[in-house]
């Protein structure tokens, strides 16, 4: 703890990052401190912070298959290969960011680009954290209203479907998603926000208030 509080002062100095990434490491690797705690110091040294939102705190995703009813944290094919970007993390997401990769010949040198997107921005947060307040009227004024459902985060198991279907899909996980258990479900505030869960995962189903009225 001495050591995460220590990080969040830092000056972002590189050398000064080196130094306590080293002994964060260190202290990691001996179960000194948690993988949490690990994780969101090295955010820390990266000037990453839970005050801004254009550089928040990342995490990443762990797991590479969650379509079962059970999960065998001893297996190591359970678990996503980290040293991948998540666009090569499926075979279909793989093969159209090579068929795209292949046309850059035609293109403009200016023009050519591998990822469309980015691991991490406001609309990302956003919408992982849209069940919270205050991020929930955060969203519908950054999206100038409610998004269709169906791209909107409403299940881990179908997220990891379209990462590995979807190159332009790269978004990567927040702290909250292992702290925060209110992200995956819908407050009762919100009358025109409504959730039923399943056995497998939460859905969630948007209803706006002048759909209400008009039934």
């Amino acid at each position: 703890e001495k050591l995460v509080r220590n990080a969040k002062k830092i000056d972002c100095s590189p050398h000064l990052g080196r130094q306590l990434e080293k002994g964060l490491t260190a202290d990691w690797v001996a179960w000194r401190i948690s993988t949490f705690d690990y994780l969101m110091a090295l955010n820390n040294l990266s000037c990453r912070s839970l005050d801004n939102i254009s550089q928040y705190p990342v995490f990443p995703w762990i797991l590479d298959n969650v379509s079962g009813s059970s999960l065998d944290v001893t297996n190591p094919n359970e678990y996503r290969d980290l040293g991948l970007n998540l666009a090569l993390l499926g075979e279909e997401s793989k093969a159209k960011l090579y068929k795209r990769s292949a046309e850059f010949h035609d293109m403009n040198e200016n023009e050519q680009f591998h990822l469309g997107s980015h691991y991490s921005n406001q609309g990302v947060i956003f919408q992982y954290l849209m069940r919270t307040y205050p991020f929930f009227e955060a969203y519908v004024k950054l999206f100038s209203g409610l998004d269709d459902p169906n791209r909107m985060f409403h299940s881990i198991q179908e997220s990891l479907v379209s990462i590995k279907q979807e190159p332009s899909d790269i978004r990567e996980l927040i702290p909250e998603f292992f702290l925060v258990p209110e992200v995956y479900i819908n407050p009762v505030s919100y009358t025109h926000l409504r959730a039923h869960e399943t056995s497998l995962h939460l859905v969630c189903r948007l209803l706006l208030e002048k759909k209400k009225k008009k039934k």
